[in-house]
């Protein structure tokens, strides 16, 4: 009864932390005015231009751009427990570690709901009116946004461990981007590497002066069938090739959200056994 009074507690204080963070702030009101201007843009286009933009047209692009923003807040609002001394108050008080660390991870999957919502709630609103109506089926959306929520709470686990296992928030920050931008790349490297085709026809060359189409060859990068799945295993389950498939649309969500989970709890119970060994004094 008493760890769970302290852990509300706890997670009262970092939400209260988190609210005066001002690189939180900074986020949320992008997050808000993302949300704002993706419509409009929309809606600009339909007048100016007379191109039609569907509802779903350019909403998943928010998570490009989380991806990136959220483990910054993550490192600037974590890390300054570090710089300020309050992790070690909080230790010296009589908090047990374990609370420490998931009270922190919740505060921060709390902030990244709030962030969705902020970017969610006005493209919902304005889009509703602005944008033509949806062309994939609503339950299809209502998936794909909630793998993408999976997504960015596994990247949030994912920050927060690294976070709360380094000192320095300038380090912790870059260590934190550079793990994000790798998965980044593999990820979206998996992607390509799938979508080679197993001939290539479009090729042209000279004969007698003259270009000509040549016949079809076979493609080197072409992935054979006996090592496709681990290419399809590594974008299911790294973050840029997870991103690519939700914002174009083709997403195994069921793959994709699976991994999420899973991955989301192998860097939580990590970061807590890297966090437990850690000396804070």
């Amino acid at each position: 009864h008493n760890g769970r009074k302290y852990m509300r507690r706890l997670i009262r204080a970092d939400l209260h932390n988190l609210f005066k963070d001002k690189t939180f702030l900074i986020i949320s009101v992008f997050s808000f005015v993302l949300g704002v201007f993706m419509p409009l843009m929309g809606f600009k286009n339909k007048i100016m231009y007379d191109e039609i933009t569907v509802f779903e047209d350019g909403f998943f692009i928010f998570l490009s751009m989380f991806a990136l923003l959220i483990p910054t807040s993550v490192s600037f609002f974590v890390g300054k427990s570090f710089d300020w001394g309050t992790l070690r108050n909080k230790i010296c008080v009589g908090h047990s570690r374990i609370n420490i660390y998931f009270s922190f991870l919740i505060t921060s999957l709390i902030g990244t709901t709030i962030l969705i919502a902020l970017y969610f709630i006005p493209y919902l609103v304005l889009g509703s009116f602005m944008l033509e109506a949806m062309d994939i089926p609503l339950k299809a959306f209502i998936l794909f946004l909630l793998t993408s929520i999976l997504v960015l709470f596994s990247l949030t686990a994912l920050s927060v461990a690294i976070v709360e296992n380094i000192e320095s928030r300038v380090v912790s920050m870059a260590i934190t981007m550079v793990v994000v931008i790798a998965l980044l790349m593999v990820g979206t490297i998996a992607v390509q590497m799938l979508m080679e085709p197993e001939m290539i026809t479009n090729s042209m060359t000279m004969i007698d002066g003259e270009f000509v189409f040549a016949d079809p060859y076979p493609n080197p990068r072409y992935v054979k069938e006996s090592q496709r799945w681990i290419w399809e295993l590594m974008r299911d389950s790294i973050l840029g090739g997870q991103i690519h498939q939700i914002t174009a649309l083709e997403c195994n969500w069921v793959s994709v959200s699976l991994y999420s989970v899973i991955s989301g709890i192998l860097c939580s119970f990590i970061g807590y056994i890297l966090f437990n060994r850690k000396d804070l004094r």
